[in-house]
Protein backbone atom coordinates (compact mmCIF):
# COMPACT_ATOMS: atom_id res chain seq x y z
CA UNK A 1 0.00 0.00 0.00
CA UNK A 2 1.38 3.20 -0.68
CA UNK A 3 2.56 5.37 1.74
CA UNK A 4 0.99 8.35 3.04
CA UNK A 5 1.06 10.88 1.07
CA UNK A 6 1.65 9.15 -1.87
CA UNK A 7 -0.97 9.22 -4.77
CA UNK A 8 -3.26 6.66 -5.91
CA UNK A 9 -2.41 6.06 -9.78
CA UNK A 10 -4.57 4.17 -12.57
CA UNK A 11 -1.91 2.85 -15.26
CA UNK A 12 -3.77 1.43 -18.43
CA UNK A 13 -1.92 0.26 -21.34
CA UNK A 14 -3.01 -0.79 -24.93
CA UNK A 15 -2.30 -2.26 -28.31
CA UNK A 16 -4.03 -2.54 -31.28
CA UNK A 17 -3.12 -4.05 -34.27
CA UNK A 18 -5.29 -4.49 -37.96
CA UNK A 19 -4.45 -5.79 -41.15
CA UNK A 20 -6.71 -5.85 -44.05
CA UNK A 21 -7.40 -6.89 -47.88
CA UNK A 22 -9.81 -5.26 -49.96
CA UNK A 23 -10.74 -5.13 -53.71
CA UNK A 24 -13.22 -4.27 -56.33
CA UNK A 25 -14.11 -5.20 -59.58
CA UNK A 26 -15.55 -3.19 -62.56
CA UNK A 27 -17.86 -4.97 -64.78
CA UNK A 28 -20.59 -3.76 -67.88
CA UNK A 29 -18.17 -1.38 -69.21
CA UNK A 30 -17.91 0.33 -65.75
CA UNK A 31 -21.78 0.64 -64.46
CA UNK A 32 -21.23 -2.25 -61.97
CA UNK A 33 -18.60 -2.60 -59.44
CA UNK A 34 -18.23 -5.55 -56.56
CA UNK A 35 -16.18 -4.49 -53.58
CA UNK A 36 -15.28 -6.85 -51.19
CA UNK A 37 -12.75 -7.27 -47.99
CA UNK A 38 -11.57 -8.71 -44.96
CA UNK A 39 -10.07 -6.97 -42.02
CA UNK A 40 -8.23 -8.87 -39.23
CA UNK A 41 -8.49 -7.03 -35.68
CA UNK A 42 -6.43 -7.67 -32.23
CA UNK A 43 -6.48 -5.30 -29.50
CA UNK A 44 -4.71 -5.97 -26.12
CA UNK A 45 -4.91 -4.06 -22.49
CA UNK A 46 -3.26 -3.98 -18.88
CA UNK A 47 -4.91 -1.73 -16.26
CA UNK A 48 -3.31 -1.58 -12.83
CA UNK A 49 -4.68 -0.01 -10.09
CA UNK A 50 -2.12 0.80 -7.38
CA UNK A 51 -5.09 1.11 -4.44
CA UNK A 52 -5.77 -1.50 -4.27
CA UNK A 53 -3.70 -3.30 -6.06
CA UNK A 54 -5.26 -5.22 -8.82
CA UNK A 55 -4.36 -5.65 -12.23
CA UNK A 56 -6.72 -6.71 -15.27
CA UNK A 57 -5.82 -8.03 -18.38
CA UNK A 58 -7.95 -8.61 -21.81
CA UNK A 59 -6.43 -9.61 -25.54
CA UNK A 60 -8.78 -10.23 -28.15
CA UNK A 61 -9.32 -10.68 -31.73
CA UNK A 62 -11.41 -11.19 -34.64
CA UNK A 63 -11.64 -11.55 -38.47
CA UNK A 64 -14.64 -9.21 -39.41
CA UNK A 65 -15.94 -8.49 -43.64
CA UNK A 66 -17.52 -6.63 -45.59
CA UNK A 67 -18.42 -6.13 -49.23
CA UNK A 68 -21.17 -4.59 -51.47
CA UNK A 69 -22.17 -3.85 -55.16
CA UNK A 70 -22.47 -0.05 -56.86
CA UNK A 71 -24.21 0.28 -60.11
CA UNK A 72 -24.76 2.96 -62.62
CA UNK A 73 -27.40 3.12 -64.67
CA UNK A 74 -26.63 7.08 -65.87
CA UNK A 75 -23.33 8.98 -65.17
CA UNK A 76 -25.04 10.69 -62.07
CA UNK A 77 -27.29 8.51 -60.03
CA UNK A 78 -25.54 5.71 -58.11
CA UNK A 79 -27.70 2.49 -56.43
CA UNK A 80 -25.62 0.87 -53.81
CA UNK A 81 -25.65 -2.14 -51.57
CA UNK A 82 -23.21 -2.53 -48.48
CA UNK A 83 -22.92 -4.85 -45.46
CA UNK A 84 -20.12 -4.79 -43.17
CA UNK A 85 -18.84 -5.29 -39.76
CA UNK A 86 -17.15 -3.63 -37.03
CA UNK A 87 -14.87 -5.05 -34.20
CA UNK A 88 -15.09 -2.33 -31.51
CA UNK A 89 -12.74 -2.62 -28.02
CA UNK A 90 -12.66 -0.83 -25.08
CA UNK A 91 -10.83 0.16 -22.18
CA UNK A 92 -13.58 1.60 -20.23
CA UNK A 93 -14.08 -0.18 -16.99
CA UNK A 94 -17.59 -1.72 -15.66
CA UNK A 95 -18.76 0.98 -12.23
CA UNK A 96 -21.12 -0.93 -9.77
CA UNK A 97 -22.12 -4.26 -9.49
CA UNK A 98 -20.20 -7.70 -9.76
CA UNK A 99 -17.67 -6.71 -12.51
CA UNK A 100 -17.03 -3.48 -11.49
CA UNK A 101 -13.55 -2.81 -12.30
CA UNK A 102 -13.25 -5.24 -15.31
CA UNK A 103 -12.43 -3.98 -18.50
CA UNK A 104 -15.61 -3.54 -20.64
CA UNK A 105 -16.33 -6.70 -23.42
CA UNK A 106 -15.65 -5.97 -26.92
CA UNK A 107 -18.77 -4.91 -29.52
CA UNK A 108 -19.34 -6.68 -32.54
CA UNK A 109 -21.74 -4.44 -34.48
CA UNK A 110 -23.30 -5.57 -38.22
CA UNK A 111 -24.36 -2.89 -41.17
CA UNK A 112 -27.17 -3.68 -43.77
CA UNK A 113 -27.44 -0.58 -46.15
CA UNK A 114 -29.33 -0.15 -49.37
CA UNK A 115 -30.05 3.25 -51.22
CA UNK A 116 -28.88 5.96 -54.07
CA UNK A 117 -26.83 8.74 -54.83
CA UNK A 118 -26.74 11.86 -57.19
CA UNK A 119 -25.33 14.60 -58.18
CA UNK A 120 -25.77 16.29 -61.57
CA UNK A 121 -22.75 17.11 -63.26
CA UNK A 122 -22.90 20.98 -63.08
CA UNK A 123 -23.56 20.83 -59.31
CA UNK A 124 -26.84 21.73 -58.94
CA UNK A 125 -28.66 18.91 -57.28
CA UNK A 126 -26.69 16.17 -54.86
CA UNK A 127 -28.32 14.10 -52.20
CA UNK A 128 -28.69 10.45 -51.10
CA UNK A 129 -31.38 8.30 -49.43
CA UNK A 130 -30.65 5.15 -47.59
CA UNK A 131 -32.53 2.43 -45.63
CA UNK A 132 -30.10 0.75 -43.55
CA UNK A 133 -30.46 -2.26 -40.66
CA UNK A 134 -28.22 -2.17 -37.68
CA UNK A 135 -27.45 -3.92 -34.84
CA UNK A 136 -24.49 -3.96 -32.24
CA UNK A 137 -23.81 -6.21 -29.23
CA UNK A 138 -22.48 -5.12 -25.97
CA UNK A 139 -23.50 -1.63 -25.80
CA UNK A 140 -22.32 0.70 -23.03
CA UNK A 141 -25.22 2.26 -20.70
CA UNK A 142 -24.89 4.39 -17.55
CA UNK A 143 -26.88 4.12 -15.15
CA UNK A 144 -27.22 5.84 -10.95
CA UNK A 145 -25.95 3.98 -8.03
CA UNK A 146 -27.71 4.02 -4.94
CA UNK A 147 -25.52 6.96 -3.70
CA UNK A 148 -26.39 9.70 -6.77
CA UNK A 149 -22.89 8.87 -8.77
CA UNK A 150 -22.70 7.27 -12.47
CA UNK A 151 -22.40 3.35 -12.76
CA UNK A 152 -21.13 1.66 -16.14
CA UNK A 153 -22.59 -1.10 -17.02
CA UNK A 154 -23.43 -3.00 -21.15
CA UNK A 155 -26.11 -4.91 -21.84
CA UNK A 156 -27.36 -7.15 -24.69
CA UNK A 157 -27.83 -6.52 -28.63
CA UNK A 158 -29.08 -3.11 -29.51
CA UNK A 159 -31.00 -2.78 -32.98
CA UNK A 160 -31.89 0.34 -34.95
CA UNK A 161 -34.01 0.30 -38.15
CA UNK A 162 -34.51 3.08 -40.31
CA UNK A 163 -34.28 5.38 -42.85
CA UNK A 164 -32.14 8.48 -44.12
CA UNK A 165 -31.98 11.29 -46.78
CA UNK A 166 -30.04 14.27 -47.37
CA UNK A 167 -30.82 16.87 -50.38
CA UNK A 168 -29.27 19.72 -51.68
CA UNK A 169 -29.53 22.23 -54.43
CA UNK A 170 -27.12 25.15 -55.78
CA UNK A 171 -29.17 27.42 -57.90
CA UNK A 172 -27.91 31.06 -59.13
CA UNK A 173 -29.87 34.28 -58.28
CA UNK A 174 -29.23 37.78 -59.85
CA UNK A 175 -27.15 38.08 -56.10
CA UNK A 176 -25.15 35.24 -56.72
CA UNK A 177 -25.23 31.42 -55.63
CA UNK A 178 -27.67 30.01 -53.53
CA UNK A 179 -26.89 27.28 -51.46
CA UNK A 180 -29.78 24.33 -49.73
CA UNK A 181 -29.41 21.23 -47.65
CA UNK A 182 -32.01 19.28 -45.97
CA UNK A 183 -31.39 16.40 -43.99
CA UNK A 184 -33.65 14.02 -42.03
CA UNK A 185 -33.69 10.79 -39.95
CA UNK A 186 -35.88 7.77 -38.64
CA UNK A 187 -34.71 5.42 -36.86
CA UNK A 188 -36.04 2.27 -34.19
CA UNK A 189 -33.57 1.86 -32.03
CA UNK A 190 -34.45 -1.38 -29.70
CA UNK A 191 -32.59 -2.76 -26.78
CA UNK A 192 -32.16 -6.25 -25.50
CA UNK A 193 -35.33 -6.02 -23.65
CA UNK A 194 -36.90 -4.92 -27.48
CA UNK A 195 -37.55 -1.08 -26.04
CA UNK A 196 -35.94 2.34 -26.69
CA UNK A 197 -32.52 2.53 -24.59
CA UNK A 198 -31.01 5.59 -22.99
CA UNK A 199 -30.07 8.93 -24.60
CA UNK A 200 -31.07 7.33 -27.76
CA UNK A 201 -32.60 9.75 -30.96
CA UNK A 202 -34.64 8.44 -32.93
CA UNK A 203 -35.62 11.30 -35.45
CA UNK A 204 -34.35 14.92 -36.42
CA UNK A 205 -33.69 16.50 -39.60
CA UNK A 206 -32.41 19.84 -40.46
CA UNK A 207 -33.11 22.68 -43.28
CA UNK A 208 -30.16 24.96 -43.88
CA UNK A 209 -30.17 27.83 -46.70
CA UNK A 210 -27.24 30.13 -47.45
CA UNK A 211 -27.12 33.26 -49.59
CA UNK A 212 -23.60 34.70 -51.12
CA UNK A 213 -23.09 37.94 -53.00
CA UNK A 214 -20.80 37.89 -55.93
CA UNK A 215 -20.98 41.00 -57.45
CA UNK A 216 -21.47 44.18 -56.60
CA UNK A 217 -20.51 46.33 -53.60
CA UNK A 218 -21.30 43.58 -51.12
CA UNK A 219 -19.20 41.30 -52.79
CA UNK A 220 -17.26 38.97 -50.82
CA UNK A 221 -20.88 39.05 -48.11
CA UNK A 222 -22.71 35.21 -47.35
CA UNK A 223 -25.31 35.05 -44.92
CA UNK A 224 -27.68 32.10 -44.02
CA UNK A 225 -29.11 30.44 -41.16
CA UNK A 226 -30.62 26.79 -40.49
CA UNK A 227 -33.39 25.03 -38.07
CA UNK A 228 -32.86 21.37 -36.21
CA UNK A 229 -35.35 19.34 -35.23
CA UNK A 230 -34.26 16.61 -32.69
CA UNK A 231 -36.84 14.10 -31.06
CA UNK A 232 -37.32 13.26 -27.08
CA UNK A 233 -34.37 11.55 -25.13
CA UNK A 234 -34.98 9.07 -22.40
CA UNK A 235 -32.45 9.63 -19.65
CA UNK A 236 -31.96 7.94 -16.41
CA UNK A 237 -32.75 8.72 -12.97
CA UNK A 238 -32.12 7.22 -9.17
CA UNK A 239 -34.90 4.50 -8.56
CA UNK A 240 -37.45 4.29 -7.34
CA UNK A 241 -38.52 7.37 -9.73
CA UNK A 242 -39.16 6.49 -13.67
CA UNK A 243 -36.71 7.16 -16.23
CA UNK A 244 -37.17 10.43 -17.22
CA UNK A 245 -37.92 11.60 -20.90
CA UNK A 246 -36.32 14.81 -22.24
CA UNK A 247 -38.83 16.62 -24.53
CA UNK A 248 -37.71 17.33 -28.12
CA UNK A 249 -36.97 20.35 -29.51
CA UNK A 250 -36.27 22.95 -32.36
CA UNK A 251 -33.69 25.81 -32.44
CA UNK A 252 -32.32 28.00 -35.61
CA UNK A 253 -29.12 29.74 -36.05
CA UNK A 254 -27.70 32.23 -38.49
CA UNK A 255 -24.67 33.76 -39.92
CA UNK A 256 -22.87 36.35 -41.67
CA UNK A 257 -19.42 36.57 -43.22
CA UNK A 258 -17.60 39.05 -45.50
CA UNK A 259 -14.44 38.13 -47.24
CA UNK A 260 -12.22 40.22 -49.31
CA UNK A 261 -8.70 39.87 -49.92
CA UNK A 262 -6.78 39.09 -46.75
CA UNK A 263 -9.44 39.52 -44.23
CA UNK A 264 -12.78 37.37 -42.86
CA UNK A 265 -15.03 38.92 -40.28
CA UNK A 266 -18.15 36.59 -38.96
CA UNK A 267 -20.62 36.33 -36.71
CA UNK A 268 -22.74 33.16 -35.71
CA UNK A 269 -26.15 33.21 -33.66
CA UNK A 270 -27.11 29.65 -32.19
CA UNK A 271 -30.51 29.56 -30.87
CA UNK A 272 -32.35 32.55 -32.41
CA UNK A 273 -35.17 32.77 -30.57
CA UNK A 274 -33.54 32.46 -27.02
CA UNK A 275 -35.53 29.13 -26.28
CA UNK A 276 -34.67 27.25 -22.90
CA UNK A 277 -34.59 23.13 -24.07
CA UNK A 278 -31.92 20.15 -22.81
CA UNK A 279 -29.31 19.58 -24.86
CA UNK A 280 -28.35 16.29 -23.22
CA UNK A 281 -26.65 14.69 -20.03
CA UNK A 282 -25.11 11.88 -18.60
CA UNK A 283 -29.05 11.49 -16.54
CA UNK A 284 -31.74 12.30 -15.18
CA UNK A 285 -29.91 14.44 -12.12
CA UNK A 286 -27.42 15.60 -14.37
CA UNK A 287 -28.98 17.52 -17.52
CA UNK A 288 -26.70 20.01 -19.64
CA UNK A 289 -29.59 23.10 -20.69
CA UNK A 290 -28.70 25.44 -23.58
CA UNK A 291 -27.92 28.88 -22.38
CA UNK A 292 -29.95 30.64 -25.04
CA UNK A 293 -28.69 32.97 -27.88
CA UNK A 294 -25.68 33.25 -28.28
CA UNK A 295 -22.94 35.57 -29.92
CA UNK A 296 -19.94 34.83 -31.56
CA UNK A 297 -17.42 36.88 -33.27
CA UNK A 298 -14.64 36.45 -35.39
CA UNK A 299 -11.86 38.43 -37.39
CA UNK A 300 -9.30 36.21 -39.28
CA UNK A 301 -6.29 38.21 -41.08
CA UNK A 302 -4.36 36.18 -43.81
CA UNK A 303 -0.93 37.65 -44.78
Amino acid sequence: VPGEGTPAVTETKGNQDSYYIQDNITMLSGKLILVGGLRWNRYDTITRDAVPRTTVAFDDSKLIGRWGAVYKPVSFVSLYYNYSESFVFSTATFLGGPRTGQIFDPSVGKNYEVGIKSETSNGMLFGSISAFDLSLTNVAFTFVLPDGSSGRDQQGKEKNKGLGFDVGLNLKSPAGPVQTILTYYKGDIKNAVNVKPLGAVNNSWSLFVAQSVARGPLKGMKVGGGVFRKSEVLFSVPAPINSYNGPAYTTSSGFFTYERAHYKLALNVDNLADDKFIEGGENGTWLVLNPGRTFKFSVAYRF
